[in-house]
């Protein structure tokens, strides 16, 4: 029990201490159309996505999809959940979303992160909602 509510206050303390760090923080948008996840930033400078990482909500230590970029490709504000864009690496296998589980996305560029929590629904809807 103390080593899981370490691992969360050391994570919460990684993640307050890079947003604090960030010249600027943005939404993410997470919608879905005919079933599938999308992950939108808004268009501003700069928006080049350089890595975008999917946790469980209960597990943030290990990522479910984690994408990165190691060169500077077409530059993207809208993803999909599973599908690598251009210029970008999958680090590791992608796993399932399951409905009615919480996850939280974490998108960063230079100089900005945003983050967003979020739990599909079994009609494909998207709930939004922070953990409890």
């Amino acid at each position: 029990m103390m080593r899981v509510d370490i691992t969360r206050f050391t994570w919460f303390l990684m993640a307050t201490l890079s947003l604090a760090a960030c010249e600027q923080d943005y939404a993410v948008t997470v919608t879905s159309q005919r079933g599938r996840v999308l992950f939108d930033v808004p268009k501003s400078d700069p928006y080049c996505l350089d890595r975008i990482t999917v946790y469980s909500a209960s597990d943030r230590a290990n990522p479910i999809w984690l994408i990165d970029t190691s060169t500077k490709g077409p530059c993207t504000t809208r993803v999909q959940y599973g599908v690598v864009p251009d210029g970008f690496e999958q680090r590791g296998p992608v796993a399932p979303l399951v409905p009615g589980k919480l996850y939280l996305v974490s998108v960063s560029r230079s100089g900005a992160t945003g983050l967003s929590f979020f739990e599909p629904g079994r009609e494909g809807s998207i709930e939004k909602k922070p953990p409890s």
